[in-house]
């Protein structure tokens, strides 16, 4: 998966910060393979903190922004929106798939009583 961070000149970024997010989104990859890339936007703004995280997926992209005056809570409840947001498409790939399997049975039952 490839990584990219981007902050405004008013944001520091540490070394701290970036193991934090890479962390983050190796935890997200953990649960969904087909993450292809994922950017990551940190903006500071008088005290307060703005983070958006955008996942490519295969078919789709997903994105989660979320403002704090805490940088890591922020970063923390865009994870966990983006946790969900993958937890949704995973099922569906898997009910599709489901589907597709009992019209293909369906089909060759069909086809076998025909006989």
């Amino acid at each position: 998966m490839k990584l990219n961070i981007r902050a405004n000149k008013a944001f520091k970024m540490s070394d701290a910060v970036k193991d934090r997010i890479d962390t983050d989104m190796r935890k997200l990859k953990k649960h969904f393979q087909g993450i292809l890339d994922a950017d990551v936007e940190i903006n500071e703004e008088h005290n307060t903190c703005s983070v958006k995280v955008t996942l490519h997926i295969k078919p789709q992209i997903l994105v989660a922004h979320d403002s704090d005056g805490n940088m890591y809570k922020a970063l923390a409840n865009c994870v966990h929106k983006l946790d969900r947001q993958l937890a949704k498409v995973k099922t569906k790939y898997k009910n599709f798939d489901h589907n597709k399997k009992i019209e293909i049975i369906s089909e060759l039952e069909a086809d076998i009583d025909d006989e």
